[in-house]
Formats: structure tokens, C-alpha cells, sequence
């Protein structure tokens, strides 16, 4: 049985990021062997056709326009990329942001994945002894920290600290 994945990142309006968008799209079709119909550009903001939009358009890629989630929290829009993805027919979307690369494809067929799996965070931004002073500093005493199931992060206490928003991989249906 075949397993139908589609491969999804934001880009957000600069040329940073459509730069960053061309190789991960690259990396994807000539190293992962991903048909270019199972990736996803969503373009966050006012994009204009421009050079990539094209090139996607041309290859196959599939273009959504997105609204911004909010000025001052870029971050959360890859939010937004998840509704594209609630009705369509498959087994996994793959989350990643644009910055990274995949060179092999995924061996869906090992994964045990019934939620979201995702890469554990390098390090927590803020560290925990920050989130602790603002806590504190804002009248709420001492954070109620709780074990996570993805791991710890280096040098931080065992509690901490949550997923990587740019690597995930979530089952659909």
C-alpha cells in the first residue's frame, strides 16, 4: 500500500525565506523523491507573483495564500498551514519550515505515529530560569511544570520543554 503524504511550509514575505523555500522544495523532489503535487507553499501575507511563485507554478507545487496570524507573532503563522490539510484525502503531512532539508524519504511504514511526532526543542527559548523570574515578577508564583513526552533539552531540568514547531510529522484522517 501506497502511503500519501504531502510535504507543507510557510513563507512568510522576504527573500530570505523564498530562497530558503526554492532548496527545501529542491531537496524534497530530487533527494526525497516527493512529486512536486505533494508540496505545499503557503504564502503568508501579500505575496506578489514573483520568481518562485512561478517556478512552483510551473513544476506543480501547490501555492495557498495565507493572512498573516499577527504582526508581532510571525512564528505562529504555520499555524495556518494545518486547515489546508483537514479535508483531503492521505495519511501524513509532513510540517517543516523552510530552513531545513530533507534528503531521503521518510519510511512512513516505521513510524508509529497516531498524534504528532516532532523534534524535540535544541534548548528552551527563554530558558526555564527566565520563565521562572517572569512568572514571579508577574504575581504568579512558581510555574506548575509538568514532564513532557518528547525528552528534555540539554543542561535544563527534566520538566521541560516542548517540540520544535518546524519538524513535524501528523497523521490525517
Amino acid at each position: 500500500m501506497t502511503t500519501q503524504a504531502y510535504y507543507s511550509c510557510v513563507i512568510d514575505d522576504h527573500p530570505k525565506f523564498q530562497i530558503q523555500a526554492y532548496l527545501w522544495a529542491n531537496c524534497l523532489m530530487a533527494l526525497a523523491g516527493v512529486p512536486a503535487a505533494s508540496i505545499y507553499f503557503h504564502l503568508a501575507g501579500q505575496q506578489r507573483e514573483d520568481e518562485l511563485t512561478a517556478w512552483a507554478r510551473a513544476k506543480g507545487i501547490r501555492l495557498v495564500p495565507i493572512e498573516r496570524f499577527h504582526a508581532d507573532h510571525p512564528h505562529c503563522n504555520k499555524l495556518l498551514q494545518l486547515a489546508t490539510f483537514e479535508h483531503l484525502p492521505g495519511d501524513y503531512v509532513v510540517l517543516m519550515d523552510c530552513d531545513t532539508a530533507l534528503t531521503a524519504p521518510i519510511d512512513f511504514a516505521a513510524l508509529q505515529v497516531d498524534t504528532l511526532a516532532a523534534k524535540p526543542v535544541d534548548c528552551p527559548v527563554p530558558p526555564r530560569r527566565i520563565l521562572d523570574r517572569i512568572f514571579r515578577a508577574a504575581g504568579l508564583g512558581e510555574p506548575d511544570w509538568c514532564p513532557t513526552e518528547f525528552g528534555k533539552a540539554v543542561g535544563d531540568g527534566p520538566e521541560t520543554d516542548g517540540i520544535s514547531g518546524g519538524h513535524g510529522i501528523m497523521p490525517l484522517g
